[in-house]
């Protein structure tokens, strides 16, 4: 069972005092049909110390597309042994986590025994499958409603950002290539440019900043963070959330993405 991905939001909260931040399946609590997914499987990927920021995150994105490539290999393979249904994925507290239900179990159950922790996996992580008919297991993200970035200026950049990507397609990018995007902010004042350029050295995310002005006065600052890495339209999308975050903490204006093709 595929889910739309109209049906995903960027979401962050605090869970025991560590931000979470992810992406979430909107229709979850309300969707009919929870009778038959009745099993639950909560994936981990345990992230190293040195691999982290002081928020327990990815410090860089390399290691974020790593947990997305377990996911999608999971995710490929689950879906050759039963229906699955997507709730949300996220990083907190030095964990990577996914949660689906299942219609079934049996035959997945057995594969992820022969293989959760063997050497050559793109990453060894650990699972939870459990019979759990009345989705309990995920009351923690829904206990609190979760701060869901979907407000029009962040729904008008995933809209941008999807028409990006099909032109980008067309100039050859693949999901095996690297490129470079980047994420342009733009601060008022100088206090608010630097919060942000600290924010983006404490994630070792690289950046350009630039003075704008006009024939006499000073406008702003312009402040773009650079990634290079694998990219997806979903990665894209979850790091456009994680900026837009960043940026209304900062008290800055995130005004878009570009590639270097």
């Amino acid at each position: 069972m595929k889910n739309t991905k109209e049906n995903y939001a960027v979401f962050e909260k605090e869970v025991n005092g560590k931000p979470l931040v992810g992406q979430i399946n909107l229709d979850t609590e309300n969707f009919a049909d929870k009778s038959s997914f009745p099993y639950c499987l909560d994936i981990t990927v345990l992230l190293k110390e040195d691999e982290l920021n002081y928020h327990g995150l990815p410090s860089l994105p390399a290691i974020s597309q790593t947990c997305y490539d377990v996911e999608d290999f999971l995710m490929n393979k689950a879906n050759k042994f039963c229906n699955t249904y997507f709730v949300a994925h996220f990083f907190n507290d030095s964990k990577f986590r996914l949660f689906l239900y299942l219609n079934d179990q049996k035959e997945l159950s057995l594969y992820l025994q022969s293989i959760a922790y063997q050497p050559k996996q793109i990453r060894n992580f650990s699972y939870n499958l459990i019979e759990d008919k009345d989705w309990g297991q995920i009351n923690f993200l829904f206990r609190k409603k979760p701060t869901i970035n979907n407000n029009p200026e962040l729904e008008s950049h995933f809209k941008r950002n999807a028409e990006l990507w099909e032109r980008w397609k067309h100039h050859g990018i693949t999901k095996d290539k690297e490129f470079t995007i980047l994420f342009h902010f733009y601060a008022a004042k100088k206090s608010q440019m630097e919060t942000l350029c600290k924010r983006l050295q404490v994630e070792n995310i690289k950046f350009n900043t630039e003075q704008t002005r006009t024939f006499v006065f000073l406008k702003g600052w312009k402040v773009d963070a650079k990634l290079t890495q694998i990219w997806t339209l979903t990665e894209l999308q979850d790091k456009m959330g994680y900026m837009f975050m960043l940026s209304t903490q900062t008290d800055t204006s995130l005004e878009g993405c570009g590639a270097y093709l």
